[in-house]
């Protein structure tokens, strides 16, 4: 029941909000691609160095706007960061401009770094970042080896230069706790997550597409850990700004975009106040590279 009632929340939050200005149509058949996102944050620190390499089908020709951009896309992405390695792939479907389904498998590695992974007897433990800090201090982070299983739904609009997306996941975890552990602290969203669980993430933004390579508006994050008989939920919004700075559609080196994502908690155990204050946003600035590397 908790199951369905998640799917139904994810189907819910997919279907009520268009979402985002769809990628560039294809000009060939086929085309093998790559890209690599590095980004460092703070409130949570962090950094992750997201890569792909991907082989892109078109599924049909339309020149409708509805359904010109279709494709069916297999990725591997080895994605990393200073605390662990996530090899894993990928499966896009996008059978309308509008909508794309996507599903993610990742082995985690964990290096065993900064004694960020810790696991807690309760959903409801402290996992402050004082608290992590004493762990860490106590010898109780480890390096398990994990899975991580993405279920996502993309819908995506644009009407003139206004963009609207949303981007729904559903997140299934499998990770090795300690026995009498029920939950660990997941540094990449900030929250406990159970160790065989659910996790809900959607991201909505409202932008607006400059025709000087700017794209700048809001984006409202809601992510939501389900354990047992309960749930924990964090809230952030503020702005997203991408520039291209390089932009040769089908080139080698294709694309490079600056981004800056600064939201603020609306809703979290120790960010709010309690321990950060609210004034400190979580902030992201990163570059974004992508390329053709065989087209046909």
């Amino acid at each position: 029941m908790r199951f369905l009632s998640i799917v139904l929340v994810f189907l819910f939050c997919s279907l009520i909000s268009l979402s985002s200005f769809a990628q560039a149509q294809m000009k060939t058949k086929r085309a093998i691609e790559w890209e690599s996102l590095i980004i460092p944050r703070i409130n949570p620190l962090g950094m992750v160095a997201a890569n792909s390499v991907s082989y892109r089908l078109k599924l049909y020709e339309s020149e409708s706007s509805l359904l010109k951009n279709n494709f069916v896309r297999l990725a591997l992405q080895p994605n990393v960061s200073p605390s662990w390695f996530r090899p894993g792939f990928r499966i896009d479907l996008q059978p309308l401009s509008i909508l794309k389904l996507s599903l993610v498998h990742e082995f985690v590695f964990h290096f065993g770094t900064f004694g960020i992974i810790q696991s807690f007897d309760s959903p409801d433990a402290d996992y402050s970042d004082a608290r992590l800090e004493a762990g860490k201090e106590r010898g109780e982070d480890y390096a398990p080896i994990a899975q991580q299983t993405t279920f996502s739904a993309l819908i995506q609009a644009k009407m003139g230069p206004i963009v609207i997306r949303n981007d729904a996941k559903i997140l299934r975890t499998d990770f090795p706790l300690r026995a009498g552990d029920v939950a660990f602290y997941d540094q990449f969203l900030d929250l406990l997550v159970a160790g065989k669980g659910w996790t809900f993430v959607n991201d909505a933004d409202l932008l607006f597409v400059s025709d000087f390579g700017l794209i700048a508006g809001v984006r409202y994050t809601l992510t939501q850990a389900y354990y047992d008989n309960s749930s924990r939920t964090t809230h952030r919004a503020g702005p997203l700004m991408i520039y291209k700075f390089y932009d040769d559609p089908d080139a080698l080196l294709s694309n490079v975009s600056g981004i800056l994502l600064a939201n603020w908690w609306l809703k979290h155990p120790y960010r709010t106040g309690q321990e950060t204050s609210q004034a400190i946003p979580y902030l992201g600035v990163g570059v974004r590279f992508s390329g053709t590397l065989l087209q046909k």
